[in-house]
């Protein structure tokens, strides 16, 4: 009876070809992990940023539908280096038609009631004969 036991002996070669399959995909994941909390912090600061300015802006007395244009302005301001609040405010004081108009209500020269009122003078017209 013979034994035919063959042991395989590794090179070089196929040693750096059994590793690299296992090591790539681990580095590639590296790579993903690495990176995913990077790029989600950026875009969670950059939501805060534009939820900043928009907030700043409203407080500034700026239209609810002017307010995507403001923050467009904002934004800009802000990504030369401006905080949100001080951006919000040169935008409404360099655009001011961005601003709420603000209506007055009409005041009524009749009083209410009493012998001063319109209707007790009309009444005293029509009560003479």
């Amino acid at each position: 009876m013979e034994n035919n036991n063959v042991t395989e002996v590794q090179t070089p070669e196929t040693a750096v070809q059994n590793v690299m399959p296992e090591a790539a995909p681990s580095l590639a994941e590296q790579i993903v992990e690495a990176t995913a909390p990077d790029v989600e912090y950026k875009a969670l600061k950059e939501a805060l940023t534009e939820a900043r300015t928009k907030l700043a802006l409203l407080l500034c007395g700026v239209a609810k539908e002017k307010l995507s244009d403001g923050a467009k302005i904002a934004l800009g301001l802000v990504a030369a280096g401006m905080e949100p609040e001080t951006a919000a405010a040169k935008a409404v004081e360099e655009y001011p038609h961005l601003k709420l108009a603000v209506r007055e209500v009409p005041k009524f020269a009749a009083q209410a009631s009493g012998s001063g009122d319109g209707f007790a003078a009309i009444k005293s017209i029509f009560a003479k004969k």
